[in-house]
């Protein structure tokens, strides 16, 4: 029989794969353009009480880019008792709940990399850690049974941290004329939901594009998750009035702000790993599967008619072209988010990358890329 891998050796193993990486250094008073530096936040914390900090790095040009990072989700107790940390024996994982060089790692690729064929190396940037399960939306502290019968307390506050980092920082980014909101997996689903926040911070910008990339769960329980579990502030909850999450909240975004804001989602098509978890959150087993990848690809195509439907001047960029790793490669599963990615910066569909189909929206020029198949799915469903 094949032995089962631990959450707590996977942990490891990932952990092992970071030791040469070089964390950013605390961020002084006074910072320097163009460097990356860890911002630690006072009376902070993560999901596992441990401090929390984020990153940033001040630009050159007057624009803005903050962007959610991601790391799972813990929609009820059971998922909650199984974060992805060296504490946790069991085989099932399904959440972040501390700092690793993972963010720092993450912060500096994709579109947060220096590299000279990057288009958005010169802008201010912030990446928000995500350590608390809870979409960036939490305020509350759960004290739960852990696994080993032990009493534990999560702090689930996502909205708490956020809060704190935008306060910290807010000297550092005066008036600027160009802003970016996006988020990667878990905080696809954050920007979605946090983007009325940080829009009425900066009041006076007249260039706002907000970018969701790879949010795609659907449940029916996401405004009792919401308001129970995490303790998201009630114009949050209230968004959530669709089973799809993102879907749910760029609704409410729209009918709020309308054309103030250009408004994107990107995603490859099969995603191995939301299709993972939606298998689970369906009662069925954690797991890759095909026939998950293309239940998760229907999901998708029916978003776009939604969201097209509702906004057809949303722009999307779909593909299908990477696989999702070598293991689920069989399973013609695909890649699980791009915009932290070096992969971000190469063309792809129709020869275009995904950062310069972002930078064109931050343009005032917003596209919509769609790979063959998803072309293909469209016209047939017609």
């Amino acid at each position: 029989m094949k032995k089962k891998i631990t959450i707590q050796e996977t942990y490891r193993d990932i952990m092992k794969g970071l030791s040469a990486f070089q964390v950013f250094p605390e961020m002084p008073d006074q910072p320097k353009e163009g460097k990356w530096y860890r911002v630690s936040l006072t009376d902070c914390r993560c999901g596992d009480g441990s401090p929390y900090s984020i990153s940033f790095r001040l630009g050159r040009e007057d624009k803005l880019m903050i962007n959610f990072h991601g790391g799972g989700v813990a929609y009820d107790i059971y998922t909650l008792q199984r974060p992805i940390a060296s504490t946790n024996t069991d085989t099932e994982g399904f959440y972040f709940n501390e700092i690793s060089p993972m963010y720092d790692a993450a912060s500096c690729s994709g579109i947060g990399s220096q590299k000279e064929e990057c288009l958005f190396k010169d802008w201010t940037m912030i990446n928000i850690n995500y350590t608390s399960g809870d979409f960036h939306t939490g305020t509350n502290r759960v004290d739960y049974t852990g696994l080993d019968g032990k009493e534990q307390t999560a702090y689930l506050h996502g909205y708490t941290n956020f809060q704190a980092a935008m306060e910290k920082l807010m000297p550092y980014l005066g008036s600027p004329e160009t802003l970016i909101l996006c988020g990667e997996s878990a905080g696809a689903f954050g920007v979605a939901a946090l983007a009325e926040d940080v829009i009425e911070m900066f009041p006076e910008c007249g260039n706002i594009t907000v970018c969701p990339d790879s949010g795609l769960l659907v449940y029916d329980g996401w405004q009792k998750t919401a308001a129970e579990l995490w303790g998201s502030p009630a114009h949050i909850v209230e968004k959530l009035t669709d089973t799809n999450f993102v879907t749910g909240c760029m609704l409410d975004l729209h009918r709020k702000y309308g054309d103030r804001i250009q408004y994107m989602y990107t995603s490859s098509l099969r995603d191995g790993s939301l299709a993972e978890y939606q298998e689970f959150m369906d009662g069925r087993p954690k797991a890759h599967t095909r026939e998950g990848g293309l239940r998760h690809e229907a999901h998708l195509a029916h978003m776009y008619r939604q969201l097209k439907a509702a906004i057809p001047e949303m722009g999307f960029y779909l593909h299908d072209s990477l696989p999702h790793s070598e293991q689920t490669k069989e399973l013609d599963l695909t890649i699980h988010t791009l915009l932290m990615n070096d992969r971000v910066l190469e063309p792809m569909e129709e020869g275009i990358s995904i950062q310069e189909w972002l930078w064109n929206a931050s343009e005032g020029k917003v596209e919509t890329i769609l790979c063959e198949k998803m072309r293909t799915i469209l016209e047939r469903e017609e």
